[in-house]
């Protein structure tokens, strides 16, 4: 908090030498033009002076609308972006948390249960189930020992 503040303070002497500044130059062209501030538009009558600075007008607010308008998509953009990220990291996490909650203690565990002793008994009937099981046990027991012996 104290060093915003500090900058804050130390932001005013810039502040006050750009206005000294504005302030000096005006004062400048004033005296230039001979004390007269009023508009002489050369072999130009009023309304067409009024529909030229009307339409300088026009064209600096398109440039800063279309500026703004890109600048806007680019913030929606990444807007955008971070609420999407954020929502699928939280709903993810959301899930995981229920899914391992549901599955530990919920009315589905005995569904999956059922499958799973299903599936291990559908496995044991069908032939070579079983004998690629132990023979895929015995090559990582193989491999197993082989790293122990490398190692020990």
């Amino acid at each position: 908090m104290v060093k915003s503040a500090s900058n804050a303070v130390r932001r005013w002497p810039s502040i006050l030498w750009c206005l000294l500044g504005g302030i000096l130059g005006g004062v400048s062209v004033w005296i230039f033009q001979g004390h007269s501030l009023s508009i002489v538009p050369a072999e130009m009558t009023y309304p067409d002076l009024a529909a030229t600075l009307l339409m300088a007008a026009t064209l600096i607010v398109a440039i800063f609308g279309t500026v703004f308008g890109l600048a806007a998509i680019l913030g929606y953009t990444q807007f955008r972006r971070g609420v999407e990220d954020k929502t699928r990291a939280v709903v993810e996490g959301v899930i995981r948390e229920h899914l391992i909650e549901e599955l530990r203690e919920g009315p589905s565990r005995g569904v999956l249960e059922e499958l799973v002793a299903r599936f291990l008994q559908e496995s044991r009937e069908k032939p070579g189930v079983v004998e690629a099981w132990t023979n895929l046990l015995d090559q990582n027991r193989a491999d197993m020992r082989h790293v122990d012996e490398d190692v020990g």
